[in-house]
């Protein structure tokens, strides 16, 4: 039986994906950041123009919609399901741009920040493949950027 290649989006099970996938995603990824440094994924760099409300609503709510709904909702159908190459090839490749996206946003030289970020894409392209759904992996990056961005505001306060 071959696997579902449809466009992923949000399917009716959201809620089991949101509970059983995405807060294990989330806390599995703010454990092991606070374990080791590698999966630390880091704060992206705004311009000096954004206040610090706007910095927080957008990575706290456009920028895990958006890189979900592009990395694994594009690129991955994009590869995997118009192009019909074998899914580890076309996760692999979702995994390393979306790598490469956040290792220029989050400022050249943070090889942590590549390495945590290519794990994330993979992880999340399985995910989507397994659910046919985005609402475990958009939880999970939810999680992630809002620890991150709280545990910042704390730092600075």
């Amino acid at each position: 039986m071959e696997a579902n290649r449809n466009l992923i989006g949000i399917d009716k099970n959201w809620k089991k994906d949101v509970f059983l996938i995405g807060l294990p995603l989330g806390i599995g990824f703010i454990v092991l950041s606070s374990l080791n440094n590698i999966f630390a994924l880091g704060f992206p760099k705004f311009a000096f123009s954004f206040t610090d409300t706007a910095r927080f609503l957008i990575i706290n709510t456009v920028a895990p919609a958006g890189e979900e709904g592009f990395f694994r909702g594009f690129i991955l159908y994009l590869f995997w399901g118009l192009l019909r190459l074998p899914f580890a090839i076309a996760n692999t490749i979702q995994g390393i741009a979306f790598a490469v996206y956040h290792f220029f946003v989050y400022g050249l030289g943070l090889l942590a920040a590549f390495f945590a970020a290519f794990i994330f894409g993979i992880i999340a392209g399985f995910v989507a493949k397994k659910t046919n759904s985005q609402a475990g992996n958009l939880t999970g990056h939810h999680i992630i950027n809002l620890f991150d961005s709280v545990s910042k505001l704390v730092v600075v306060a």
